[in-house]
This record gives structure tokens, sequence and C-alpha cells, in this order.
């Protein structure tokens, strides 16, 4: 079932090649922003400075952020704290 799974892939990236760049984006975008998201809300939890964590949570709340994470939970299914 796997064999037939992979070569279907692989077929399917062979005879259409911009699956293969869609979903290389998606894992990008990923591998980018889910620790990228962690470690900041991690930073600013840890350190002293209280005016950081004011910031990102001022951040987090922003229309900006909520549309750019509708977005990338949207295209690219990766879902960030809200």
């Amino acid at each position: 079932m796997l064999d037939w799974a992979l070569g279907f892939a692989v077929s399917l990236m062979n005879s259409h090649p911009v699956f293969g760049t869609i979903l290389m984006v998606m894992s990008l975008l990923r591998v980018i922003f889910k620790p990228l998201m962690g470690i900041i809300d991690a930073y600013t939890k840890w350190s002293e400075n209280k005016t950081d964590d004011k910031l990102f949570a001022d951040f987090m709340a922003s229309p900006f952020y909520s549309t750019f994470v509708y977005i990338l939970d949207y295209f690219a299914s990766i879902k960030i704290k809200k």
C-alpha cells in the first residue's frame, strides 16, 4: 500500500510539478513560522522585562496578526496560537 502511494505521489509530482512546488512552500512556511512564533512566545515569557510581554500580546491581538494567522492557516494549513 505504501509503495503504491509513494509511486502515485512521485508520478503526480513528475506530471504536475506545481503540486511539488505548493507542497514545498507549505512545508517551508510551516518549518519557519511554527517554531519562530513558539520561540518568540517563550522568550517573552522567560524575560524579566514586562514591556516585551505587552508588545507581543498587543501584536497578537492586532488585526494584522489575525489576518496573517488566517492566511497561513487557509493556504498552508499552519495553525499557530491566536
